[in-house]
């Protein structure tokens, strides 16, 4: 990960979610590609905020990547 984010100039942390372990804790998987398929495991667009201690405080996902939050409310959240 480190290499990627050097060699594209990204400054924060990155996750990587091999085994999509990630994807499923938070209910993201992406159901419409199957076991071998060239999608399987993807999961939808999300965002989600969560705070210092852990706690989720704001959070969308769908699966349209068009339909996001207005910058205005997720900064709110951030505040």
């Amino acid at each position: 990960m480190a290499r990627f984010a050097e060699g594209r100039d990204i400054e924060f942390a990155l996750l990587a979610d091999p085994d999509s372990k990630i994807i499923s804790a938070f209910g993201l998987r992406n159901e419409r590609f199957g076991p071998g398929s060239y999608g399987y495991g993807i999961a939808h667009p999300a965002l989600i905020v969560i705070d210092a201690d852990g706690i989720v405080r704001r959070r969308h996902s769908g699966p349209n990547y068009r339909s996001r939050p207005e910058p205005d409310e997720i900064l709110a959240t951030l505040q």
